[in-house]
């Protein structure tokens, strides 16, 4: 009969087991979800500019490696830098600015899906022979330029084959934007080679990873666009306040981060337009944003803030600062491809879960 059996069942505790089995299985559903729950996709900003101006370094204080700024830049920021060795000055004309701007922004338009790695490292190596031909030159020519201070360092051949590359921020960085001085008078003709100077939005785009572990890119400004065509410049020159206002509002959606990220550049009050920031704000600006990776195309001097340093103090800080050239991860694509070693790491988590689930149960089996 139904009633006898249902007896023997509970007569046997056959009724506990069942009720501990579920449970169990419950479990390793959790610990399933958790593990999948861990791994789901992750979404990271990724923003490139290009800084024209005048550059002066803290060079001989750099930050301490247990500061969150430190790891920042060693880690999450790639640095073109046209100098590349330290207290050593870029040579350029104002008058090319816009088209170093434009040919850049071409660059990482032409790669909208990819990493930015490689659109980096090739532009550096587009543009070195150039860079030293034009030294070079300036050099045996005896050009005006090669008669301002610093050149002879700059000349110099051991730092000139190292010019225009990869390169690292170890401290902080004073950036000064005008042509001659603050104060100086600029005509309506210079106008618009006066807005070339400045921080640049070159491209932003988000870095997609996976739960298994894959990783793509996906632009969301891209300045090739027609639709831009005819925005000046300094609508996408962080210097100025409408241009801050206008990325922070009509490209990135934050209308909410604009007062703040004012503040931090201080362009506060009836100011529209700075001549002077600092690495370290820029860095605030970017934690502010949520800018996990960064390329900063730096085309600026690397002039040390206490005056001339020797050659071998130059030496030491080059060589550490081009340890940390190459990223752990090269924004999205992990050195030595770890995406596939993230795959085997999320069937072993599953594994562990499933095989935790079996102890739990042959343990409250052989406790009842």
């Amino acid at each position: 009969k139904k009633a006898d059996f249902v007896d023997l069942y509970i007569s046997n505790g056959l009724h506990n087991k069942a009720v501990a089995l579920k449970e169990d299985l419950i479990e390793a559903v959790k610990e399933e979800e958790l593990v999948l729950e861990k791994a789901e996709d992750k979404e990271d900003l990724v923003m490139s500019i290009t800084i024209m101006g005048h550059g002066c370094e803290d060079l001989l204080t750099p930050w301490p490696d247990q500061l969150p700024i430190s790891t920042y830049f060693k880690n999450n920021v790639r640095v073109y830098s046209k100098a590349c060795v330290p207290d050593v000055n870029a040579i350029g004309n104002i008058y090319q600015n816009e088209d170093i701007i434009k040919d850049v922004q071409r660059k990482f338009s032409a790669v909208p899906k990819g990493e930015t790695a490689a659109i980096v490292s090739t532009y550096a190596d587009e543009v070195r022979d150039k860079y030293i031909r034009d030294v070079s030159f300036s050099k045996l020519s005896k050009a005006p330029v090669s008669l301002t201070r610093g050149f002879d360092k700059l000349s110099d051949i051991t730092n000139l084959t190292r010019a225009s590359n990869l390169s690292t921020f170890l401290c902080n960085k004073n950036f000064s934007f005008y042509m001659d001085s603050e104060t100086e008078k600029v005509t309506p003709i210079m106008r618009p080679v006066y807005n070339t100077i400045g921080i640049q939005l070159v491209d932003i785009r988000i870095k997609k990873t996976a739960a298994d572990g894959s990783v793509s890119y996906a632009q969301i400004f891209n300045p090739t666009d027609p639709k831009y065509s005819r925005i000046d410049l300094t609508n996408f020159n962080l210097i100025y306040k409408s241009g801050l206002t206008y990325v922070l509002k009509d490209i990135l959606k934050r209308k909410d981060l604009v007062k703040p990220a004012l503040e931090i550049f201080g362009l506060t009050g009836k100011k529209d337009r700075i001549f002077n920031l600092s690495l370290e704000q820029i860095y605030h600006f970017f934690q502010l944003i949520g800018v996990k990776y960064a390329n900063i195309m730096d085309y600026t001097c690397r002039a040390c803030s206490i005056g001339r340093i020797p050659q071998s103090v130059t030496d030491s800080i080059y060589k550490v600062e081009q340890n940390f050239k190459i990223k752990p991860v090269a924004f999205g694509k992990r050195l030595k491809d770890k995406r596939s070693d993230s795959k085997k790491h999320s069937k072993k988590r599953l594994k562990r879960s499933d095989s935790k689930s079996k102890r739990s149960r042959k343990s409250k089996r052989t406790r009842k």
